[in-house]
Order: C-alpha cells, then sequence, then structure tokens
C-alpha cells in the first residue's frame, strides 16, 4: 500500500508542474488574436462586412476581449443581423471592460430594440431554456427574437407567445406545484431487527486507488501529447507566416486559410490539453484520498470519491452516506 500511496502522490506532482506548459502558448493566442481583430476592422472599413465578421468571431474564438465583441454586433448591425447584433450589445454592455457604455446603449442598443422584439422569461433553475426547440440562454433574464411567433420551453413546460417589434412580453415556464392533497405515505411497523453482521473488509479499497492511478496517469499522458501537438501547430502557423509577410494580404486565399485552421487546430488541442491534465489531477486526488480516508471497515456509512473537473479547477469530492 506504501507504495501505491507513493505513486499517486508523484502522479498528482507531475500533473502539477506538467499542466503549466500551456502557458507558453497564451502569448501566441494573443497575438493571433489582435492580428484577426486588425485584418477584420480593415475589412470593416472596405464594407467587406460578411469577411469582417468571420475574422471577428475567429479573434474572439481565440482571445474573448469586450473590444471584439463590440466589433461583431456593429458589423451584425450593418448586416441586418438584428437580433445576433443586440444579444451581442448585451453582453458587451455587461463587460466589466466596455467603454462608452452610456453612448453605446442610446445610440446602438436603443435602435435595434426598435426592430426587434424581447421576451422576459422566467425559467425554473437548472433547466435549459429552448426557444424554437434551440438551447438559449437568457441575459438579464430577456431573451432578444425576431418579431412574430415563438415557442419558449423548458422540460414539459412550453409556451407559444407572438411579440412586435419593440414589444416586451412576459413568459413564466415555472413548474407548477404537485398535488400535496393525498394521504401522507405511513411508516412501516417497526420489527426487531436481527444483530449486524462486522462487516468486512472490502477488495475496493484497494482496486480503486490502483484503477484511480491508472487513470490519472492516462489523464497526464493525453495531457502532454496534446500540448506537444498544440505546439507543433502553432509552430506550422508561425513558420508560415514568417515565410509570407502579406499571407493574409487576402484572407480568403488557400494559404491564409491553411493557417487558419492550424490556429483552429491548436486551440481545440490546447483545451484537451487542459482538459486531460484536469482529469489526471482529479483522478490522482482521488487516488490520495481514497488511501488517506477510506476507512477498512465501516458500520455506519460508505465513503464516496467522486473527481471533480471543471473549465479552470479540478479536485476530488468525498462524501459519506449515511
Amino acid at each position: 500500500m506504501k507504495t501505491t500511496r507513493w505513486s499517486c502522490a508523484l502522479l498528482v506532482a507531475a500533473a502539477l508542474v506538467l499542466s503549466q506548459e500551456r502557458a507558453w502558448a497564451d502569448g501566441a493566442i494573443t497575438s493571433e488574436a489582435e492580428l484577426r481583430f486588425n485584418e477584420a476592422k480593415a475589412l470593416a472599413k472596405l464594407h467587406r462586412n460578411e469577411e469582417a465578421l468571420a475574422k471577428y468571431m475567429q479573434s474572439y474564438s481565440l482571445e474573448p476581449r469586450a473590444s471584439t465583441l463590440l466589433g461583431m454586433a456593429l458589423t451584425e448591425s450593418e448586416l441586418g443581423r438584428h437580433v445576433e447584433a443586440t444579444r451581442h450589445l448585451r453582453e458587451y454592455l455587461k463587460n466589466p471592460k466596455a467603454q462608452n457604455t452610456d453612448e453605446i446603449r442610446t445610440n446602438v442598443l436603443g435602435p435595434l430594440l426598435e426592430k426587434t422584439g424581447h421576451v422576459r422569461v422566467k425559467v425554473p433553475a437548472g433547466l435549459q431554456l429552448l426557444v424554437d426547440d434551440a438551447p438559449t440562454t437568457a441575459i438579464d433574464d430577456t431573451v432578444d427574437v425576431k418579431p412574430g411567433a415563438h415557442v419558449f420551453a423548458a422540460a414539459s413546460e412550453r409556451r407559444e407567445i407572438t411579440v412586435a417589434k419593440g414589444q416586451t412580453v412576459e413568459v413564466d415556464l415555472v413548474l407548477p406545484p404537485r398535488d400535496a392533497s393525498g394521504p401522507a405515505p405511513t411508516a412501516p411497523p417497526l420489527t426487531d431487527a436481527p444483530p449486524a453482521e462486522e462487516p468486512k473488509p472490502s477488495a475496493a479499497r484497494t482496486i480503486v486507488p490502483v484503477a484511480l492511478g491508472v487513470g490519472a496517469a492516462v489523464g497526464i499522458g493525453l495531457g502532454v501529447g496534446f500540448s506537444l501537438a498544440q505546439k507543433s501547430s502553432l509552430d506550422d502557423a508561425d513558420a508560415l507566416r514568417k515565410s509570407q509577410p502579406d499571407l493574409c494580404a487576402d484572407p480568403t486565399s488557400p494559404a491564409c486559410r491553411s493557417r487558419d485552421d492550424k490556429l483552429s487546430t491548436a486551440k481545440t488541442q490546447g483545451t484537451l490539453s487542459f482538459v486531460s491534465y484536469g482529469v489526471g489531477i482529479a483522478a490522482g486526488a482521488a487516488c490520495v484520498a481514497t488511501i488517506l480516508f477510506w476507512p477498512k471497515a465501516s458500520k455506519t456509512g460508505q465513503l464516496q470519491i467522486t473527481p471533480v473537473v471543471g473549465s479552470t479547477t479540478a479536485g476530488v469530492h468525498l462524501s459519506k452516506s449515511f
């Protein structure tokens, strides 16, 4: 058991060190995001709005900046995509780095609100909101839609509404309370229970740490692999740009698209690397926790250990049932 304990501890330490490798790519991604943003502004000045919007979206996917979000909204407004522009402006105004908010709210968002419909919706916590069968997230409890008929749904609750230009309507999707008028359930009669047997140590106490240790090793290995693949993709994109300084003078050229594909692949590989490291850390932490906290035998309950991985965190959740 000592060997297993030290193996798990070393895996956790290795995962924490290796997870720092992704920091080297941050500067390259930021540089590419700025490049896409500048390309988008240049295209917008030439009224090539479709191409400009595509570049804004690429920049925002690499680094979600408030200025890029505003550029997307203004370009969508020029293209007549009023619903998308309104939604992105609402997101921009909620961003702590937004500037000239009063002017933008009055002179840009105001006219768009007159061209779109708005639905203030109440949705039970934890349920996905659907608008016309498409998953949607309300901003400040409001969903902007095209004028006309729409179907709002959450779980089994559905509401059909019609909204006109500049109109705001309310939709309540809170589920109705269940009928509690029926008789309360009665408890079964008490009986003399036989004496409880002394619990025996479970083989799972050995199997689970081993399985978690293997999971940690796999997660770390995948994280290293995706991290190296991301570095290769970014190096290829950088080499293309250095070899051809005017590579994206024409954003639609095959060479520029090839570099865009490499950057998109690098973004995906970086995300997979982070997730893999997170899984490895969580599994390693769970391995250590099972060794340290799992009792040899329990009369009162069972220890449950669940790895937890999020977009920025990784760890383990311990609970005990009684």
